[in-house]
This record gives structure tokens, C-alpha cells and sequence, in this order.
């Protein structure tokens, strides 16, 4: 109730001769929302509360903000609806998305309305019903939203409609969405929780003191904290003697996974798995020397897959281990055995290795043990992809035959990069080289996002937390960049080399702009051979998730069919 100076946001009154008389037969919403404001020469006049966040700009023009009553608090957090809906147009199979904010009993939770782009039915002001499809990943679309948002903003349930209902004034009739969503959750619980499912999901509930109403509801999502979903497996395990290991439970921590454990074919593979990955973790800490090169005793590779053909061996991107692979292997036809690779590290979590050359080192003679003789078959992932690009080369100085080196999204190096020394002249020279179109983006995008986002993560308190607990988990991955940033190599490869790019990065980061430049990443200034490139229309992150890792898969198995034949 106080003027705001122009440019600043205040809630907008409205006045005047064709101000309302009032609600319709609703007393309590009319004193609510007009009011009588005393102007500096004491006259008073007649305003209506629009709840609308605006700003006066010079021109006398008024910007639409948001809305007071679209802003909620859950767990001590604000939070805009408006952000999260936004966020949700942003991703490529959503035509329209609305957010609600919820509450049953002291719980308060964020439901999402979305419409797909693909559906046939379009909202005008005469139409007001609308229906349940079921055509778009709501995990996928969570992980999308993760990107952009703090998990407190993620929504706990998202329903997807077939259009967003427009009441008889043309707005929209959020009740009849509220209705969707209990006939939604009717639903479901039908069609899953019996049983056994549902004594595990009242178990889940009462351990992790959340709300569950699906079996691919994500607990973390949902506002399970860590120490609880460790309660929550050691109860698992001594109630329905199932052993679920946490790292593996953590990628996607929902009701389903845990079904998958009940007498299901990949239990086993799974348990096998992780006490391969202790025993190999074990005997590098028990290294009596830093330098793991210096021991020829320790087997850094993990069995996934077995075969008669020649092995598959894989390295896993920053942080990754031989549970990220399961769900390629199970997809990968042709009859091979899979192994992937362990990175050395003690118990202090510090690599044993100084250099992506010690590493390959390493990992070149624990894939000799297996195949002594080539025709040696590498896949790596991201940082993997320089390390195998690292071992096919002291394969060939063995003059021994790669017959498949394959690189996921993995960047080689510019020469004049060197990051960790000269990072502004490379930027600099990353920037002249771009087109005037991309010259604004990157201005925009990477220059000024970032600042905007160093200065929020100085002066928000709930920013400052997120970054500080960025940090502390970034431990590990600056670990792995100490390695990375040693790969410069000298020499080339003679092989082929087969190279899956993502092609939807954020423009926030160098690599979305060095893809723009450099369609090979660098690769071919390092290559004798052919280098054979598969565009994948999804950022670094999703390549192995559904249904991008369908379209990974299917080309692997294509060239490796191929050369099997030749």
C-alpha cells in the first residue's frame, strides 16, 4: 500500500469511473479486494487489488510480472509458479504447462498441468473440459527441469492434459484441473500398489515421511533426505531380505526400482556388480605404492556382459562406474562379453594416477590380461573418450589392430586451449570466430548469465547454500579434471574413429559454442583415419537416458555388426 518508484514491481490498483461495484453475492471477497485509499490531499477513492506484480516503465507502459497469489512457500522456500512454467516451455515436447500449488493437510506440494505438442486438441474460450494422455516421460521431463531449477522447485507430480481448460471468462479453470489430478491419482493406485507393492509403499512413506503416489515417483524429488533412504534400504533388507546397493539405488530412487528387485533376472548381475566394484576399490587402497602403474597385481576392469566375441571395453565419463552401463549392455545385441572400466582412487578419494597416460597405462594391461591379441573394441564416454583415444594409441605402438574406437560426446583438444592456463585467450578467440548471431548469444548467455549468477550466489542466502553444497559434492569431478586437463597428445591414431555428439547443450557452457566451430571436437587433428560422426539431438547428460540411449545403441550395434561381417 505504498507507491513504488517507477520501474520498481508493486502490485497494481486499478480505479475510475469503470471500476466494478462489487463480487457477485460474495461480501467477503469484495472487502477483500476493494479497498478505499486516501490520496495526499486526503480525497479517497475507490481501487481494485488486481494481485497482479507490474512495473511503470519511462514510456508509461506497464510490465506484467506475476502474480501475488502464483508465489508459494514450501519448506521455508518462495517460490514463483510462474518460473517452473516457463521452465517447462522451454522443453521441446511441451506445448503449454501450468503449476499449481497444493495442499493436503500440513502437506504442500507443486503439481504441473502440461500439454504435449503432439496432442490433436486445442483450448478455446467455449471449451472447458479437457482429458488425462499419457504421452510424454515424467522423469525424463524432471531431469530436463533439473537443469534449470533447485530441486525444491521440481514439481512432486506432473499431469499431463490433452489441453489446459479456459473457463466461460477466458481464463484458466484451475479447478477443473485440481479435478484431473484427483481422477489422475485414482488411476494409478489402481492400476499399481497391491499387495506386496503396497505394504513396501507404506513402508517407504512412514521411513521417509513422504507422499508417494506412483511407482516412478522419485523419493529425493518428493523431499526423501539421504540418511533416510539409507534407513529405508537396511529396512528392505531385513524385512524382504533384499539387497539394494545405494549407489545403484540413487540413480533412480522410486518405488519401480525397488520392484525390480524382487526375483528379477538382473538382481543378481546387479549384486554380482557391486561386490566386483568393492573388491577392485579395496585392492587400491590397499596399494602400498601411490603410483598404481607400479602394480601389475590390481584389475581395474568390471565384467557386465558376457559373450563368446570379442570383449567390448568401456570408460565411463567423470564419477561414472560399471552401473551406468547396465542398461547399454542389456541393448547391445551383438554377442560379446562388456567390461568397464574402474578408476583408481584411495581411500581419501584421490586418484592413484597423475595423467590420463598412467591411466591408460594401467587400463592397457589389465585389457591385455583379457584379450591378449587384437581386434580390440574401445567405447569411452566424455573424459573416457580421451582415455581410450590414449590406450587404441599404445595399442597401435604394439602394433596391435583397434577395430572400433568409439567416442561419446567425448572432446579432444585445441592446441591453444590449455584451460587451466590461458582460459580468457581461448574464450577470446572462441568469440571472434563466432557468427554475429552467436556473438549476442554467447554476450547474453555464458557473459552475462554467469556474472548474474556469481553475483546471486554471493547475496542469496538459499543461492549461496546450493553453491556451497555444489562444491563440496564437485570434489570428485575436480579430481577427475585434474587428469583431464594432462591430455595433449602428440601423435595420431591410424583407426577409424566414431564419434556420437549431443547436440543440445546449454549455452551457458564453451562446449555449446567450440560444437558450433568444431563439428569434429577437435578429433581430427589426431587422426590417420576416417572420423565418422552421429548427431544425437539431446544434451551430454541424456545420452543414456531413454529414448536417446535407444538411438545410441542401435548405431553401436550397427558398426559393430558391420565390422563382425567384414
Amino acid at each position: 500500500m505504498e507507491p513504488v518508484k517507477e520501474g520498481e514491481i508493486g502490485e497494481l490498483y486499478v480505479g475510475g469511473e469503470g471500476l466494478a461495484i462489487e463480487y457477485l453475492n460474495n461480501k467477503t471477497l469484495t472487502d477483500q479486494r476493494f479497498i478505499t485509499y486516501r490520496l495526499p490531499d486526503n480525497k479517497e477513492i475507490r481501487l481494485y487489488k488486481t494481485g497482479d506484480l507490474c512495473r511503470r516503465n519511462e514510456d508509461g507502459n506497464y510490465d506484467f510480472v506475476s502474480r501475488v497469489d502464483h508465489q508459494v512457500k514450501i519448506n521455508g522456500f518462495r517460490i514463483e509458479t510462474a518460473e517452473i512454467e516457463i521452465c517447462l516451455k522451454k522443453h521441446n515436447l511441451i506445448a503449454d504447462a501450468v503449476v499449481l500449488m497444493k495442499q493436503t493437510n500440513t502437506t504442500k506440494k507443486i503439481v504441473a498441468y502440461v500439454v504435449s505438442k503432439n496432442s490433436t486438441q486445442k483450448a478455446t474460450h467455449a471449451e472447458i473440459s479437457c482429458t488425462i494422455e499419457n504421452t510424454i516421460d515424467k522423469n525424463e521431463l524432471n531431469k530436463f527441469i533439473a537443469k534449470w531449477l533447485p530441486s525444491y522447485m521440481i514439481p512432486s507430480k506432473t499431469v499431463e492434459v490433452s489441453k489446459i481448460p479456459i473457463n466461460v471468462n477466458g481464463k484458466i479453470d484451475r479447478e477443473a484441473l485440481n479435478k484431473l489430478e484427483t481422477a489422475a491419482d485414482l488411476n494409478r493406485k489402481v492400476e499399481h500398489l497391491v499387495g506386496v507393492e503396497e505394504d513396501i509403499r507404506v513402508l517407504c512413506e512412514s521411513i521417509l515421511l513422504i507422499k508417494i503416489d506412483h511407482v516412478n515417483d522419485n523419493f529425493i524429488q518428493l523431499g526423501g533426505e539421504s540418511l533416510s533412504i539409507a534407513q529405508l534400504l537396511y529396512h528392505l533388507s531385513q524385512t524382504y531380505q533384499v539387497d539394494i546397493p545405494i549407489n545403484y539405488f540413487y540413480n533412480e530412487p522410486t518405488l519401480s526400482t525397488i520392484f525390480k528387485f524382487f526375483d528379477h533376472p538382473d538382481t543378481d548381475q546387479i549384486k554380482l556388480i557391486e561386490q566386483r566394484i568393492n573388491l577392485v576399490n579395496e585392492s587400491f587402497s590397499n596399494l602400498q605404492t601411490i603410483d598404481v602403474t607400479a602394480s601389475d597385481s590390481v584389475d581395474a576392469l568390471i565384467k557386465i556382459r558376457s559373450g563368446k566375441g570379442n570383449p567390448l571395453f568401456i570408460a565411463p565419463g567423470m564419477g561414472g562406474n560399471a552401473f551406468s552401463f547396465i542398461d547399454f549392455a542389456n541393448k547391445i545385441y551383438t554377442d560379446q562379453p562388456i567390461y568397464v572400466f574402474q578408476y583408481p582412487f584411495n581411500k581419501e578419494g584421490r586418484f592413484l594416477t597423475e595423467s590420463i597416460a598412467e591411466l591408460a597405462v594401467l587400463f592397457t594391461r589389465n585389457i591385455r590380461k583379457i584379450q591378449p591379441r587384437g581386434d580390440y573394441q574401445l567405447l569411452g564416454y566424455s573424459f573416457g573418450g580421451r582415455l581410450v583415444f590414449e590406450i587404441a594409441h599404445l595399442l597401435e605402438l604394439d602394433h596391435e589392430n583397434v577395430s572400433f574406437l568409439g567416442l561419446i560426446d567425448s572432446e579432444h583438444i585445441d592446441k591453444e586451449r590449455l584451460m587451466h592456463k590461458h582460459r580468457l585467450r581461448y574464450e577470446m578467440k572462441i568469440f571472434k570466430m563466432l557468427s554475429f548471431r552467436l556473438k549476442i548469444k554467447y554476450l547474453n548467455k555464458r557473459i552475462l548469465a554467469t556474472v548474474i549468477n556469481f553475483i546471486k550466489a554471493r547475496v542469496t542466502p538459499s543461492s549461496r547454500a546450493k553453491h556451497i553444497q555444489y562444491m563440496a559434492d564437485n570434489e570428485l569431478r575436480l579430481e577427475f579434471f585434474k587428469i583431464w586437463r594432462t591430455f595433449d597428445p602428440d601423435y595420431n591414431v591410424n583407426c577409424d574413429v566414431y564419434l556420437f555428439k549431443a547436440m543440445n547443450e546449454d549455452p551457458l557452457t564453451i562446449v555449446y559454442y567450440i560444437k558450433q566451430l568444431f563439428p569434429d571436437l577437435y578429433i581430427s587433428n589426431n587422426l590417420n583415419g576416417k572420423l565418422h560422426i552421429t548427431e544425437i539431438i539431446c544434451s551430454h547428460t541424456d545420452l543414456f537416458n531413454m529414448p536417446r540411449l535407444n538411438i545410441l545403441t542401435a548405431k553401436i550395434n550397427q558398426i559393430i555388426s558391420q565390422k563382425s561381417n567384414i
